[in-house]
């Protein structure tokens, strides 16, 4: 039997998670061009908006301490610290943004993850997330996966604290990676994961609230 090559379906993934970082991209340049009305409230809060809040010099809401911690592990997205210039801070995140597309899941086209993904891969539609069959399907791939989350921030597993160590712009790649992981699954819904993920990564409703509003704003859409 021929050997399972995952690139194409790994190249696909890079692609779709492209897509929705190019969406907050032009989200956040829209807001240098026309103006932003910044929605603070947790019911409304995007990340958008907490983007636009650094990018304005203000604090993200103290809705909890994973809230405090991202002010300040995002210090150098914030006017007035690392930069003075809002349109020099702007150009800063869209540089990071189109570096985060560029970059997005590399390793896995690299030993020595490609190998447990080519035999994995295959397999991928069979565990839904939260079930016995999806931390199975982990398990297999633990090997590829210390290797990967260490290489890449976008993952909470990257940090000791967890999610507690990521940046504004670490989430925002994150919440574009599970939406194109999303889009890959037929019997899954992303507000169904996020709320399932805030177990595992110990995050509370106001980060749901957040992260939820983003997709339905943004990304898909209700």
């Amino acid at each position: 039997m021929e050997k399972y090559d995952s690139s194409i379906e790994t190249l696909k993934h890079i692609k779709r998670v492209a897509y929705y970082i190019n969406i907050i991209q032009k989200e956040l340049n829209n807001s240098m061009i026309n103006g932003y009305d910044t929605k603070t409230g947790i019911n409304d809060a995007t990340l958008v908006d907490l983007l636009v809040l650094l990018l304005n010099g203000e604090n993200l809401p103290s809705y909890s301490k994973l809230f405090n911690d991202i002010n300040n592990n995002s210090r150098n997205y914030k006017l007035g610290n690392k930069y003075t210039d809002k349109d020099k801070l702007l150009c800063m995140y869209l540089d990071e943004l189109i570096d985060r597309e560029l970059h997005h899941d590399r390793t896995k086209l690299e030993e020595p993850e490609k190998h447990y993904f080519d035999l994995w891969t295959p397999h991928i539609q069979e565990g839904e997330l939260g079930t016995v069959k999806y931390e199975e399907f982990l398990e297999k791939l633990a090997p590829a996966l210390e290797h990967h989350y260490r290489c890449n921030r976008h993952h909470p597993e990257h940090f000791g604290n967890g999610i507690y160590g990521m940046t504004i712009m670490d989430l925002t790649e994150l919440l574009c990676d599970w939406c194109a992981t999303d889009d890959r699954h037929a019997n899954t819904n992303i507000y169904k994961s996020i709320d399932i993920l805030s177990n595992r990564f110990n995050y509370s409703t106001p980060m749901i609230k957040v992260l939820s509003n983003t997709c339905e704003r943004y990304l898909k859409g209700k």
